[in-house]
């Protein structure tokens, strides 16, 4: 579907693309077993289903409690356990296992597939609790990154309070401090502001550009903070979500519009459209998307996830796929409210940056 313009006041600017030539291989999702009357039974598993909804099995019945997450070319997961670190493989065997004084929170995979980095630190302060009126003082936690191809202890690099992300390269961490994004050095701890009165943001594979959200309003940047501009209305309540593989196209929320009237866009250099309900994780080779919703006729949401009717036979999440354009709508596995979910890539034959 083509929009004039909807909420935005720009398009992307022309994205060289990243080469990126990868089958579909399965994805990777949390859920419970569902029992005979539709409702969830026992603890989360993390699991895989191929994606034509055939061969659904359990990779690990036990760590699907925390964060898990995948590297970039989808044969190992990590996963938060009790005081340690845990990495699997693709066959749900233990690998790797690192101790740590406490609990970690949020691994993330550097892109070249060697560091973890990852949070150990408490959510809120015991005198704050029970909250003031209702509100939480959230603390920084120590931002740590371990080399798990070495014996080496994890080294602390600095603080954050919220979520953070590795840029393309791996050169830096970013995160959100206060109304800035802010960048790390994971080997010696330097930081410097990337971009102020900012937030949520989205690096693009090619390593070139930041998109971010500024007084809820779509912007991009240079990766090096120059260039920065506007490209949704004042107001318009836009916030990036992800960029494609290839990184041409960027998928845009909209939010604030209430249980099922919030929309995604698919944003490139010519045009945005809005993109399938629900569906918000790329297919590795970029022209699918992967949702996670209770569907209705054909396979069409009928609500959001987390939000329940009050059939339970009805309120059972599923993960489904669709092109990109809409078409071809698949219903796979029920699985969790909030799934986790990750398609991972078959096989990894080739990143080349095509200068065309």
């Amino acid at each position: 579907m083509r929009l004039r313009r909807g909420p935005f006041v720009a398009w992307l600017p022309k994205m060289y693309p990243l080469y990126v030539r990868r089958r579909n291989g399965p994805i990777a999702y949390r859920s419970r077993q569902i029992d005979e009357t539709g409702h969830e039974d026992g603890e989360p598993e993390l699991r895989l289903v191929n994606p034509d909804g055939s061969g659904a099995r359990t990779l690990a019945p036990t760590l699907a409690d925390g964060s898990a997450e995948w590297s970039e070319d989808g044969s190992r997961v990590a996963a938060e356990a009790e005081d340690s670190l845990v990495i699997l493989d693709r066959e749900g065997r233990t690998v790797w296992t690192q101790a740590l004084d406490g609990s970690p929170r949020d691994p993330k995979w550097a892109p070249d597939g060697r560091r973890l980095a990852f949070m150990i630190g408490p959510d809120v302060s015991e005198e704050d609790w029970p909250p003031p009126q209702g509100r939480l003082r959230i603390l920084d936690k120590a931002l740590y990154v371990v080399d798990v191809e070495t014996e080496a202890e994890p080294t602390r690099v600095g603080s954050v309070s919220g979520e953070f992300s590795w840029s393309p390269n791996g050169n830096l961490l970013s995160f959100e401090r206060g109304n800035d994004i802010v960048a790390v050095d994971p080997v010696g701890g330097e930081e410097r502001v990337l971009v102020s009165d900012a937030s949520s943001p989205v690096w693009s594979p090619q390593r070139t550009h930041l998109a971010f959200e500024r007084d809820d309003a779509l912007w991009l940047m240079n990766a090096d903070g120059s260039e920065q501009r506007q490209l949704s209305r004042d107001g318009s309540n836009c916030s990036p979500v992800s960029w494609s593989p290839e990184g041409t196209k960027l998928l845009v929320w909209k939010f604030g519009g209430g249980l099922s009237e919030d929309p995604t866009y698919i944003l490139d250099s010519q045009r945005a459209r809005r993109a399938p309900e629900q569906a918000d994780i790329w297919s590795p080779d970029g022209k699918m998307l992967l949702g996670c919703a209770m569907l209705g006729l054909f396979g069409m949401p009928i609500l959001p996830y987390g939000v329940v009717s009050g059939d339970p036979k009805r309120d059972v999440n599923w993960l489904f796929v669709v092109d990109v354009d809409g078409r071809h709508r698949r219903k796979l596995v029920p699985c969790d409210p909030n799934p986790a979910a990750r398609w991972l890539p078959e096989s990894d034959d080739a990143l080349d940056l095509a200068q065309a």
